[in-house]
């Protein structure tokens, strides 16, 4: 909602309240990633994986982190990591970064999780997000829209995530702000 002093508050509470839960630490990553803060997210979700080597939030997160830094060889191993022991996932990230580079390999992976879709369910919002590094807007806003309509939990943080920022000043992403009831811009 933009409240990033009171949301501050509310983490370091509980973190105060329970140091070495390893889910509010990888949630201050979080924080640190939603206010620009791309470096010392970075160091705190590599923190949480050195307790929780398979951390979720911390993998997702540092994959933000690095996506905002133009890291793309790390973008691209935290793909891996999500990708991995499914061995068609894994060749597209590679057989698409051969043939063209951190673009082409998000939009081969978008394509492949966009053809699982008609059979299994995939989140809009992961597929926005993906089609939105590939650089590939109207598909990202078409599952924006999907993952709106899904109620997808995840659709409350497209201000905040780095992955979308060059849509921002698109009208359709101001429909979906309104639409959600959440704040234009800070």
């Amino acid at each position: 909602m933009g409240n990033a002093d009171e949301a501050l508050a509310q983490i370091e509470r509980a973190l105060e309240l329970d140091p070495f839960n390893t889910k509010f630490q990888a949630f201050y990553g979080m924080h640190l990633l939603f206010v620009r803060q791309y470096d010392d997210a970075i160091a705190q979700f590599q923190n949480v994986l050195r307790t929780v080597p398979n951390h979720p939030v911390a993998h997702s997160g540092l994959l933000e982190a690095f996506y905002a830094k133009r890291m793309y060889d790390e973008v691209l191993a935290e793909e891996r990591f999500f990708a991995e022991g499914d061995l068609e996932a894994e060749d597209v990230l590679a057989r698409g970064y051969k043939e063209g580079g951190f673009p082409g390999a998000m939009n081969l992976s978008a394509e492949l999780w966009a053809a699982r879709s008609r059979t299994t369910y995939v989140s809009g919002w992961s597929m926005a997000r993906t089609y939105a590094a590939a650089g590939k807007y109207d598909q990202a806003f078409e599952w924006l829209e999907r993952g709106f309509e899904e109620r997808d939990p995840n659709m409350i943080y497209i201000k905040l995530f780095p992955v979308f920022e060059p849509l921002r000043n698109d009208p359709r992403f101001k429909d979906l702000l309104r639409w959600m009831n959440l704040p234009e811009q800070e």
